[in-house]
């Protein structure tokens, strides 16, 4: 067995872990396993160190010490007391059962067929055995007829506390009291020699790494899923920027963290009505390469010049302006009206008719401006004498008569009268407000179209604003001359909104513009403005989408909490630390194990090894071939060579394992020779000093080897006979394993018994006592002949082996006395046991003669066993040499 572990030494190591990891080595060395509520604690200790933001807070951690271990204990070994209640399985009979002993050994023998593997395959299901693969672990029902319903079984343990009946069924899992069980039949040994080559087991205290090892991969697992929806979420919190470039907002984003504070943030997403005034001015000046500053001064030139020649169309083609033309239209038609009647009477004697009218008018302006500057430029209009002379008509050129010359004096006075006198300066009116209707040059130009174009790809909206503006003013100026000269109605739409301040403002900034342009065609200039533009670009760009930064930084911090925490769940370096503790003070003592164990089976001449393998949850020693053949073991070695070597394998396993659990043999001894038998014999039996053994066997032989080690040895044996029938199989025969298996000790406890059940009837029923006595005698006589080869020769002949035992010769003694006590008891045996003459006078003994023969008898065994010991000792150079 293992020394004690090396406690102090996980102690100090334990101190220099995380907290969260010391107090998992605590709990795991005080109570051997963790509960829900234990994991659940340790994942928030772990959690709050690695910086989540926990609710409810984490226990506090609690460091592993010494003292820690004393409540640790594992008490005593669970004890295998029996099955029952067994339904559905293979042929055994249905509710079939069978008790084993709760200590020492116990052997199960039945023939073929007789139920034993269906018995092992149950145990082997629910108890612990290197075989794993579920197909292989399953227990088929009986295959040779009808499914009775689901299978079932109770396995009867005892923990210290009394029975407990655990249930059984395919679906179950196996249960925590039976994994203290281990089990080893052919398919199991199959693994310790070709497929898993290993032994697997781990003492307490070694086993608290390892186990801090499988909470640190389960929680690996949970942070690993946590982690994997932070990162699908990240990739959702992504701000995508147009162009990649190292401005100030993508250096940030790149170095953007979980720690990064809420003003960082808000400091580098600052972007306002500022920042897009500027951006929008470098949008200008940058935006088109083929723009030079000359033609932006042009057109901030000429957009002044329109924003100017918009304000003066505004004021006058304005509903108010236009109805002050109106009044003047009407003031002068009024005028002109009124000296119109005045005309027609006073001239209503005249030839002709029309005086004063405006064709009237328009004939006497011609004549009068004839007359002034050809007919007679030096005279007043009309001339009536020239120096005494009547002067000569202008429109006639005839020589005013008298008549001819008082009309044109009548009209004189007529024109230069007060009603005529207003309608003419009605007139003036109207020819002076003609003459001063604002003119639309500006948006007749040739370039219009050209130069509203450009105007729009600066400022959409000055663009919109104007077009209808020109339109009105095309409108409005039309509608003017139309008031003015034939007094047309006045129109009633509302005055259009004058763009002439924007015009004015842009062109301010078109202006200055040209000036950042005309720097910018120096290339250092434009690089300049061009850094700009995009460093604001970029700032826009973040400032929009500065909620999904501040997801991606939360995002990032918990990315952050799952690595710290990850980083503190790595198994590297406990696995290292573990393999030293198990190097140091465990693989000595598994190889030097398991060399023992095939040294006692005989196997230690073949070139087979034993090497640590452990992983990161179990110490493992895996079988290693000395072979330069890259082979399975079972293709080289005998069968009986495979099953020594996978029984030395579990036998290893079984002394290193922790606790003193039981353990299951089904056909051990399948391929030994008769040597290697008795030596498994001998082996089980020394085992059972320590832990309650259980051996399934057909091999009636191995079973008196059993029996012949344990009364060598001194150690009971529990013996279970199991038979089968044409309907089922698994029953258990009530009188145990039939006579010709049974050893001399065990055929003396029988004996005795049945002289005691017989006595009983010696004065109720003389005939049955006579038969029952009759058959005991040649029992006993049977048990003399069984001593001749098990006692008095000490088995160095055995009926049925394949050899002769010559080392065992130095047991060998018989003396005079014990040859005749052997003679005398055989002579009686016979006697009472041979069917004697009807006349012969041989009377069956009474129960007292009957209790002296068997005294004798068990005297007689004893007394040889004492005569084999004392001859051993004469004969030491008969010893084995090992």
């Amino acid at each position: 067995m293992p020394e004690p572990q090396p406690i102090e030494e996980i102690v100090a190591w334990s101190q220099k872990r995380s907290g969260w990891q010391q107090d998992a080595l605590r709990r795991f060395a005080v109570g051997g396993t963790l509960t829900v509520a234990d994991k659940a604690d340790l994942l928030l200790l772990l959690k709050s160190k690695a910086g989540f933001k926990l609710t409810p807070a984490p226990p506090a951690p609690i460091p592993l010490a010494v003292n820690d271990f004393t409540g640790a204990a594992k008490g005593p070994p669970v004890a295998l007391k029996g099955i029952q209640g067994v339904k559905g399985v293979n042929r055994l009979v249905d509710g079939a059962s069978i008790t084993f002993s709760p200590s020492g050994l116990t052997v199960i023998y039945g023939r073929n067929g007789s139920g034993k593997s269906g018995y092992a395959r149950v145990l082997r299901s629910a108890c612990r055995t290197r075989l794993d693969n579920p197909a292989k672990l399953k227990v088929l029902d009986n295959v040779y007829g009808a499914a009775t319903g689901p299978q079932s079984a109770e396995i009867i343990v005892d923990s210290g506390a009394g029975d407990t009946f655990v249930p059984w069924g395919p679906a179950q899992p196996k249960p925590n009291e039976l994994l203290q069980v281990a089990v080893f039949d052919s398919a199991a040994a199959a693994l310790y020699v070709d497929q898993g080559h290993q032994i697997r087991f781990l003492p307490f205290g070694l086993d608290l790494l390892h186990k801090l090892n499988e909470v640190c991969l389960e929680f690996r697992e949970i942070l690993d899923a946590e982690g994997a929806q932070v990162d699908v979420a990240l990739g959702l919190a992504v701000v995508n920027f147009p162009e990649e470039r190292p401005s100030a907002a993508q250096k940030f984003y790149a170095n953007l963290s979980g720690g990064t504070a809420d003003d960082k943030i808000t400091a580098v997403t600052l972007f306002g009505s500022k920042e897009q005034a500027r951006l929008d001015e470098l949008n200008e000046l940058l935006g088109s390469a083929a723009t030079s500053s000359t033609d932006l001064f042009g057109l901030a030139g000429w957009t002044a010049t329109l924003a100017e020649h918009c304000g003066t169309v505004s004021a006058g083609l304005g509903n108010s302006r236009l109805k002050e033309l109106a009044k003047v239209r009407k003031d002068y038609d009024a005028a002109r009206k009124a000296a119109s009647l005045d005309a027609k009477a006073l001239f209503a004697g005249e030839p002709l008719d029309g005086v004063g009218d405006s064709e009237w008018r328009l004939l006497w302006e011609a004549a009068r401006n004839y007359s002034v500057t050809q007919a007679y430029p030096d005279l007043p209009f009309p001339v009536l004498k020239v120096e005494t002379e009547p002067a000569s008509c202008v429109l006639c050129q005839q020589s005013l008569s008298e008549d001819a010359a008082q009309r044109l004096e009548r009209f004189r006075l007529f024109v230069e009268g007060e009603l005529n006198s207003k309608a003419n300066a009605g007139k003036l009116g109207l020819e002076a407000a003609l003459a001063e209707l604002p003119s639309l040059d500006g948006f007749e130009a040739d370039d219009w179209k050209a130069r509203l174009d450009q105007i729009a790809a600066r400022s959409e909206a000055i663009a919109k604003r104007l077009s209808p503006f020109r339109t009105w003013a095309i409108e409005r100026l039309a509608a003017a001359k139309a008031i003015i000269q034939v007094d047309a109605d006045t129109p009633t739409g509302p005055d259009l909104d004058c763009p002439s301040i924007e015009l004015a403002a842009a062109s301010e900034t078109w202006r200055k513009a040209a000036e950042a342009l005309a720097a910018t065609e120096d290339a250092e200039a434009r690089s300049l403005l061009v850094a700009e533009q995009r460093e604001l670009q970029d700032t826009k760009h973040l400032a929009a989408n500065v909620s999904q930064l501040k997801s991606r930084r939360d995002l990032l911090l918990q990315r952050h909490w799952i690595d710290a925490a990850l980083a503190d769940v790595q198994t590297k370096a406990i696995t290292e630390q573990a393999n030293k503790f198990v190097d140091t003070h465990l693989t000595k003592k598994v190889v030097d194990q398991f060399n023992a164990e095939r040294g006692i089976l005989e196997i230690d001449g073949l070139n087979v090894g034993l090497q640590r393998e452990s992983g990161k949850t179990k110490a493992t020693f895996g079988t290693k071939s000395g072979t330069t053949i890259t082979k399975a073991a079972s293709d080289f070695l005998s069968e009986g060579e495979q099953r020594a070597l996978a029984l030395s394998a579990f036998l290893t396993e079984v002394v290193m394992t922790e606790g003193a659990g039981p353990i299951v043999v089904d056909d051990p001894v399948s391929s030994l020779d008769r040597e290697r038998c008795r030596a498994v014999a001998d082996r089980l039996i020394q085992e059972s000093k320590l832990r309650q053994v259980v051996v399934f066997t057909h091999d009636l032989v191995f079973f008196n080897d059993l029996a012949a080690a344990s009364h060598a040895a001194g150690e009971p044996i529990h013996s279970v006979a199991l038979f089968a029938d044409k309907a089922a199989a698994g029953k258990v025969d009530p009188h145990g394993i039939n006579w010709p298996g049974l050893p001399v000790a065990k055929r003396l406890n029988i004996l005795k018994k049945e002289a005691t059940d017989i006595a009983a009837i010696h004065s109720s029923s003389p005939t049955d006592y006579e038969y029952r006595a009759k058959n005991l005698y040649g029992r006993m006589r049977d048990t003399y002949e069984r001593m001749v080869e098990e006692c008095i020769f000490a088995g160095v002949v055995s009926r049925g082996a394949d050899r002769v035992e010559t080392l065992k010769l130095r047991y060998v003694h018989l003396s005079d006395a014990t040859a005749n006590a052997f003679h005398g008891g055989m002579t009686t045996a016979n006697t009472y046991s041979h069917d004697n003459p009807a006349a012969a006078t041989v009377k069956t003994p009474d129960p007292v003669a009957v209790a002296a023969h068997l005294s004798e008898l068990e005297q007689l065994v004893a007394t040889i066993a004492a005569e084999n010991k004392a001859s051993e000792g004469r004969r030491p150079m008969m010893k084995p040499t090992k």
